[in-house]
């Protein structure tokens, strides 16, 4: 899958694509980015309480692995051996988040989600890493009962067959969310608990694909031929729910068909809202790439169908303590169908704004060279943000070539609401391992488990996974966490921890509630599997 995130206007009509300009001086100085040791560093989730402690995750292989985990608790400066967590047969995907300090008895609680076949494996630790419990045991269970197997044993957190990509999401007061994507009716479904985890997630929260718009029922493809990528959600201080999904639709499938392409591409960008702790959702129109490429019928798709994609791959979305929203995604808007250069892209929301109305697309890179896994967090203050990704430094465009070269950049922005934000850049240096500033030779293929297969329009390197992370430290200063391997060998993955060293983000430095990416611009996406469990089906849609 490629892809971009795009925005739009009220109503869906498309706002047009603005350049971000790099800021002439001040780049902010950052971390040389440190491996982290002792297992596979694929996709790694980043995230902190805000308070110093921090958790770093990564997939170990499905079926029959687990989960590794990584902890912190003094502002990332040491990190402890890898420990391994969740089911005996996950180790699928992997999330890990804390509750914000709101003087509850849940204050700074850590939940991890391991993916297999079925479920997930969902835990939760009061004390920062140190002992955990299955949800449905331990001590925010009604019976206080104790989980011998230590969150690793087949605990169901959601009991979801045909489930793929994850995703936890803390409130205040013992409220949280397990989100994921359902691969056959490529729905995406939320679950919640209201006892940090005691009720072992049981609750189903209403359709995120909402009832007040008639027509966004008919865009998400009903079968596996197409996708739905959804990304973490994040909540506001007031326990507003923003869903950010991106699809495909039935007819922009069809067309590819004729083309002898996969599918179509992930053009369609949606937020679902919900103010009432996930019973009922709304949903908006953030870019509408089907409406601007009519008629695309699949019988006879003309030259201008399927060119808008955000799907390379996982989306991700941030929100600052004021609710401002900002969305990054890699991936090509344009007029050339299938593309194969891939961009990232910024859309920002003003919280006093009606949800329909963003501004962008925002093209944040203009340097001729290709981007990959973005993630975004948000900074203290309205307009703080800021997006890392892979970038090519060879001058190649396209993810799947495999002479690509690849470091990591990261974008910062003050002013990022603006119409027209500038951003410093920073090129990471090279940490342990590496060559120069390089983190990756060969392509970065952004098809999921159709990688390495030979389908038309994929690569064969899917070692680093599908995104990148970012979070926010007390301090102001962003994190960012990266899977490298300077050689291109998957044995030889490791998880890269970078943070902001001087000159980071301005404002009231206490209570900073977990700044969700997460992404990344990334971007990142992906579907999953067969019925028997092969995780996470990524469609790359042009052919080579």
């Amino acid at each position: 899958m490629r892809g971009r995130i795009v925005i739009a206007l009220a109503g869906g009509a498309l706002a047009l694509s603005t350049t971000a300009t790099a800021s002439a001086g001040g780049s902010p100085a950052f971390s040389t980015p440190t491996g982290l040791t002792g297992a596979t560093g694929f996709e790694p989730m980043i995230a902190t309480d805000g308070q110093g402690h921090f958790s770093d995750s990564n997939p170990q292989g499905f079926p029959g692995g687990q989960g590794a985990y990584y902890f912190s608790s003094d502002h990332g400066a040491t990190w402890s051996s890898s420990v391994l967590l969740g089911g005996a047969t996950g180790g699928g995907d992997e999330d890990n988040v804390y509750a914000p300090y709101d003087g509850s008895k849940y204050a700074g609680e850590m939940y991890i989600a391991d993916l297999a076949a079925t479920h997930s494996t969902v835990c939760y630790s009061m004390d920062h890493g140190a002992t955990f419990w299955a949800v449905g045991t331990g001590p925010n269970s009604p019976a206080n009962t104790p989980d011998p197997n230590a969150c690793k044993a087949e605990t169901l957190g959601a009991t979801t067959p045909s489930s793929d990509r994850q995703w936890l999401t803390a409130d205040k007061g013992g409220r949280a969310y397990i989100t994921d994507h359902e691969f056959f009716s490529a729905q995406p479904r939320m679950w919640t608990t209201t006892d940090g985890g005691g009720d072992a997630f049981v609750t189903p929260c209403g359709s995120i694909i909402g009832t007040n718009d008639p027509l966004l029922e008919q865009y998400v493809p009903q079968d596996i031929t197409g996708g739905t990528l959804v990304s973490k959600p994040v909540v506001d201080s007031n326990g507003t729910v923003y869903v950010l999904f991106t699809t495909t639709t039935q007819q922009e499938n069809g067309g590819a068909a004729q083309n002898s392409t996969l599918s179509g591409t992930f053009s369609e960008v949606f937020l679902a809202v919900s103010t009432d702790h996930c019973t009922t959702f709304n949903d908006y129109t953030v870019f509408d790439g089907f409406n601007s490429n009519l008629p695309c019928n699949g019988l006879n798709p003309p030259a201008t169908c399927n060119t808008d994609q955000f799907g390379d791959i996982f989306n991700q979305l941030a929100i600052d303590p004021q609710g401002d929203l900002y969305a990054a995604a890699a991936g090509f808007v344009g007029t050339t169908p299938f593309a194969t250069t891939t961009d990232v892209y910024l859309f920002t929301h003003k919280a006093a704004d009606p949800l329909g109305t963003w501004t962008g697309p925002t093209k944040l890179t203009n340097d001729g060279q290709g981007h990959m896994l973005p993630a975004i967090t948000a900074g203290l203050l309205p307009g703080q943000a800021a997006v890392g990704f892979f970038r090519t430094v060879n001058n190649i465009t396209d993810p799947n070539n495999t002479s690509a070269m690849w470091t990591y950049t990261i974008l910062e922005s003050s002013n990022a609401l603006d119409a027209s934000p500038t951003f410093s850049f920073t090129d990471m240096t090279g940490g342990s391992g590496t060559s120069h500033n390089l983190y990756h030779l060969g392509d970065i293929c952004n098809s999921g488990t159709l990688c390495g297969t030979g389908a038309p329009g994929t690569g064969t390197d899917r070692s680093l996974g599908d995104f990148s992370s970012a979070t926010l430290d007390s301090t102001g200063c962003p994190f960012f966490s990266f899977a490298g391997n300077p050689g291109g060998d998957s044995n030889g993955t490791l998880a890269y921890v970078t943070h902001q060293t001087s000159n980071c983000f301005a404002g009231l430095a206490s209570n900073v509630p977990e700044a969700p990416f997460v992404s990344t611009l990334v971007l990142a996406g992906g579907a999953v599997a067969t019925a028997v469990g092969v995780r996470r089906l990524r469609r790359r849609t042009s052919a080579k």
